[in-house]
């Protein structure tokens, strides 16, 4: 008994060594032609259609032309913001220097008020005018002529 169920257990596995030669090799057979139709499929185009790996490679650089702008944009912003910083102190500066009321504006003024001295030097000079004092040294950095004559209304 013990012999017979050993030969049946033996005929059972050959019988499965067998079917798996014979049943392996088609479905790797199949697992290919899929893999080759998916592939097609993929890089093929139909009916006047651009193929998927068209589409693709087209999103994707896209993609990487837009990251690739963004990256140089932030790095000539950043370079124009540091230029322009540097020019705004310049500015400043050559206002503080050109008397002593503007130092003290430069000094105690908030940044949009020094901007509008910097941008505007001759309201140094108005403001010197209002508050009695001679206007013939406060004016604009550099400016040799004879300071303009504002008249402020209130």
């Amino acid at each position: 008994m013990v012999i017979a169920l050993l030969v049946c257990l033996i005929l059972v596995q050959i019988g499965g060594l067998v079917a798996a030669l014979v049943l392996v090799p088609r479905w790797v057979n199949d697992q290919k032609r899929q893999v080759a139709d998916q592939l097609r499929a993929l890089v093929e185009s139909k009916d006047d259609q651009p193929s998927a790996l068209a589409v693709l490679t087209d999103q994707m650089a896209i993609l990487l032309a837009g990251r690739l702008w963004q990256q140089v944009e932030a790095r000539l912003r950043g370079a124009a913001g540091t230029g322009a910083r540097e020019a705004n102190k310049e500015h400043e500066a050559d206002v503080a220097a050109s008397s002593p009321l503007a130092a003290l504006a430069m000094a105690f003024l908030p940044k949009k008020a020094k901007m509008m001295l910097v941008n505007n030097p001759q309201f140094v000079g108005t403001l010197a005018g209002l508050l009695g004092k001679s206007q013939g040294s406060i004016g604009a950095p550099g400016n040799s002529q004879a300071p303009h004559n504002f008249k402020l209304e209130m």
